[in-house]
C-alpha cells in the first residue's frame, strides 16, 4: 500500500484542523491520495482525505464565485429590462407557456428555476439578487473551505435559476457544465 509519507506532521502543525474538525488526538501523515491518520491511543491507522476535500470544495466554490460575479456584471446588458434579450419578457413567455394558473409547484418541474416562487413582475432584480446571494455563499465556502450538501445544492439551484432564463447568453459554454 501507501506506506511511504511525503510530509509528516502533528496536530500542532495545523491548529486549524483542531479548530474547524476536532482532531487533536490524531496524528498526520500526508501520502499522496491522502492523510493517514494514526490514532495516538490505539496506533489505528486509517486514510481519510481531509486537505483533498478541503481543495476540491474551495476549487468548486471559486468556480461558482467567478460564475456569479460574471453573471452580477453582465446580466444588466444581457438580460435586463433594456438589456439586449430582456428576461422580464421571457420570463412572460415561459408563464404563457406552462400556463398562467399553475402552481410555481408544477411550473419548475418542467422549467426549473427558483423566479416561479417570486414576484414575477421583479424577474431581472431577482436575478441580480440570485447572483449577490451566490457571490455571498461561494465566498464564505472558499473562505471557510468546507460545506454540506446543502450549501452546495443552494449554489446549484441559484446558477440555475440564472441559467434557466438566460436564453442564448446561457445556453452554450462552461455554463451548462456548472449546472
Amino acid at each position: 500500500t501507501h506506506d511511504l509519507p511525503i510530509l509528516s506532521f502533528t496536530p500542532d502543525a495545523l491548529g486549524i484542523f483542531d479548530t474547524i474538525y476536532g482532531i487533536s488526538r490524531l496524528k498526520y501523515t500526508a501520502t499522496a491520495l491522502g492523510i493517514i491518520t494514526t490514532m495516538r491511543n490505539t496506533g489505528e491507522k486509517q486514510i481519510t482525505y481531509v486537505l483533498t476535500r478541503i481543495l476540491f470544495i474551495r476549487s468548486l466554490a471559486f468556480i461558482y464565485f467567478v460564475a456569479f460575479l460574471v453573471a452580477y456584471n453582465q446580466n444588466a446588458g444581457l438580460l435586463g429590462d433594456d438589456g439586449l434579450l430582456s428576461s422580464q419578457e421571457y420570463f412572460n413567455r415561459l408563464k404563457q407557456h406552462v400556463g398562467v394558473n399553475t402552481p410555481p409547484q408544477k411550473s419548475v418541474m418542467q422549467i426549473p428555476t427558483l423566479l416561479w416562487f417570486l414576484d414575477d413582475q421583479q424577474v431581472f432584480n431577482n436575478i441580480q439578487q440570485f447572483a449577490l446571494a451566490g457571490l455571498t455563499i461561494s465566498a464564505f465556502v472558499f473562505y471557510h473551505g468546507g460545506c454540506n450538501a446543502c450549501c452546495m445544492f443552494i449554489l446549484w439551484s441559484l446558477y440555475h435559476s440564472i441559467v434557466s432564463v438566460g436564453q442564448r447568453w446561457y445556453s452554450f459554454g462552461w455554463e451548462t457544465q456548472c449546472q
